[in-house]
């Protein structure tokens, strides 16, 4: 924050000293989550122009380069991850994902974080970790989608403590890399085998666990997940989406007529008792029959 302060006020050129200062203490540094967030904020700052804009006597390369070795180190310590840090650690991979995607981002080594978290996945880490670091193995080339499809199966029909941990493996996978759900297709079916698969008691009992998961992908990524899985099912993602309809005043006054025949009609068959309401459609069906009395 002090760092990105002294360069918009100008100070830019003045800051060697103190970014030596910050390059030891990344290095120095163990939290995933915050190495990440500084390497983002670092590569940001390389890329930008105005006012952010880095003076061409500061040399930010270095710093950037040890904070992305220094993360590929910690990756080592994700399989150790606990419960209440798989959160910020599951955020940490998405900002490198995303980073490694972004403009610039050729001045990594990429080889060298994907070997480590292929590394992560044999160390039998949480299944969040599990979900994610299987996802990037597998957009990397260095997994195969059969053993993301198995993760997910093994988690899914195993012996668990809390239902929402039957798709712990999911939840990790859609938060870090959602892509692989639509270019993988044998991913998606497994995914969509698992949900069919459920009773209705069970489908509703996980249900909501399900729904919050999904809540990690942005609107064009849910299209994209809907659409790949409508045409699983010899469909179209369009098919699933409730049509608009346009009423006209016309259709009003029909339906207001409906309702008043409606609430006569229950009460002349003596069926007001059977609603809370009962008395209140009394009351207008009256209102109603009097109105019509010459």
């Amino acid at each position: 924050d002090l760092f990105v302060q002294g360069v918009v006020a100008g100070f830019a050129s003045r800051l060697d000293t103190y970014l030596a200062d910050l390059s030891g203490d990344i290095q120095r540094h163990g939290d995933f989550h915050a190495v990440a967030e500084t390497l983002r904020r670092l590569h940001h700052l390389m890329n930008s122009s105005g006012p952010l804009g880095v003076a061409a006597e500061l040399d930010l390369d270095p710093v950037r380069e040890g904070a992305y070795r220094r993360l590929v180190y910690l990756c080592g310590d994700l399989p150790k991850t606990a419960m209440d840090a798989i959160p910020q650690n599951l955020e940490a991979l998405r900002i490198m994902v995303e980073l490694l995607k972004s403009p610039g981002s050729e001045v990594f080594d990429q080889s060298i974080f994907n070997e480590a978290i292929n590394r992560v996945v044999d160390m039998q880490p949480p299944p969040e970790i599990l979900g994610s670091v299987l996802a990037i193995a597998l957009l990397g080339k260095l997994r195969d989608s059969s053993e993301v499809c198995k993760a997910l199966a093994g988690r899914f029909s195993g012996s668990v403590d809390q239902e929402e941990d039957r798709i712990g493996v999911l939840r990790g996978m859609l938060f870090v890399t959602p892509e692989v759900l639509w270019r993988r297709e044998d991913v998606l079916r497994e995914v969509d085998t698992m949900l069919c698969g459920l009773s209705e008691q069970e489908f509703l009992k996980l249900l909501p666990h399900v729904r919050l998961a999904f809540t990690a992908l942005n609107p064009r990524e849910s299209d994209r997940v809907a659409d790949s899985l409508a045409r699983l099912h010899k469909g179209h993602g369009t098919d699933f989406i409730a049509p608009h309809v346009e009423w006209t005043e016309s259709d009003l006054h029909k339906g207001i007529a409906l309702q008043e025949l409606l609430y006569t009609s229950i009460v002349e068959s003596g069926l007001s008792g059977w609603l809370d309401s009962g008395a209140e459609f009394a009351d207008k069906s009256t209102a109603a029959r009097d109105e019509e009395k010459p």
